[in-house]
């Protein structure tokens, strides 16, 4: 056997070793990866200001309103294509405080919503850490409202009888950017999640009962920081 016939024979080997190994890797690399845990987070809210105000004086939210919120729940997420391609939906229980300040009275709304975001994910990963964008509908139900009144002394009685709020839902969009460090099989993810909310009404007075003249409990825009804790599981390997 000459010199040239034993390097060709020593590449060919070499070659199919290398295939032999790359297939392994790829038998190995799982199809899917769901994760499954919990999240939560505190954010703010702002209530916008209506195209067409309500004729009275000093009204509450005449201006709009802004405040605080937060909450949590139970996350799932599955992803395609090495992680590139994922799916993720929240049940999240959320509560808000909104108020408008008039002549230095606070008027507020204290309402709970379950939020529930449907959410089409692209992500990048390098090393133990995913990127990921995302956006997709959210589904709001109200659960409870309650309206207060800083100080109720300087309020005439017929204004803090008058000034009540109703749990309502809607529909929105949701859009986020988030961080995930997969510690397998653990995972810790940072999500900052930004949502509009398309079911609240321009007019003032399509965002109050015409009859009862109840206001409904909700905002226009809020963002969140959610901090959350899952389990990946793998499957088509």
């Amino acid at each position: 056997m000459d010199m040239n016939t034993g390097n060709l024979k020593l590449i060919g080997l070499l070659f199919g070793v290398i295939m032999l190994a790359s297939g392994s890797v790829q038998a190995q690399t799982p199809k899917v990866w769901i994760t499954a845990g919990a999240k939560g987070g505190v954010g703010g809210n702002y209530l916008s200001v209506p195209d067409m105000l309500i004729e009275a004086d000093g009204v509450p939210f005449n201006d709009g309103g802004g405040g605080i919120g937060g909450g949590g729940g139970i996350f799932g997420e599955v992803r395609f294509l090495q992680q590139h391609l994922g799916f993720e939906m929240d049940l999240l229980l959320d509560g808000n405080k909104t108020w408008c300040s008039i002549n230095d009275v606070d008027f507020i709304m204290k309402y709970t919503q379950l939020r529930i975001p449907l959410l089409l994910k692209g992500s990048l990963v390098s090393g133990i850490t995913r990127v990921s964008l995302g956006i997709g509908p959210e589904f709001r139900v109200g659960l409870n409202a309650s309206t207060d009144i800083d100080p109720a002394d300087d309020v005439p009685a017929i204004v803090r009888d008058g000034f009540k709020a109703d749990a309502v839902g809607g529909v929105g969009l949701a859009w986020e950017f988030a961080l995930a460090f997969m510690l397998s099989p653990i995972e810790i993810t940072v999500d900052l999640r930004f949502a509009y909310n398309a079911s609240l009404e321009k007019d003032f007075e399509d965002r109050i009962d015409r009859d009862t003249r109840i206001y409904e409990a909700t905002h226009s825009v809020d963002g969140r920081i959610m901090i959350g804790v899952g389990y990946v599981f793998t499957a088509g390997k």
